[in-house]
């Protein structure tokens, strides 16, 4: 399994896009993915998992560019871009 590790966020975070964005590339439920964010958003350490290296990949991609702080970890390799 991938864990999709969001850290931390930077100032103007895309709330919604980011909750939107578990939703439709990791399949969560709503509700999940914007207890996720508010965790985020409350200095927690937020882990996600998948299958999917590439959904992993693109999951941090799109959620950098949201203005999260991200990385994947694959077992034992440590992914950052």
């Amino acid at each position: 399994m991938i864990t999709i590790v969001l850290q931390s966020w930077e100032e103007g975070l895309k709330k919604v896009d980011l909750s939107l964005l578990q939703v439709s590339l990791l399949k969560l439920p709503l509700r999940e993915a914007k207890a996720n964010v508010d965790a985020l958003l409350d200095n927690q350490t937020v882990y996600l998992t998948t299958a999917d290296l590439n959904i992993a990949s693109l999951f941090q991609t799109k959620a950098t560019e949201l203005g999260a702080i991200c990385h994947v970890e694959n077992e034992h390799v440590m992914l950052s871009f």
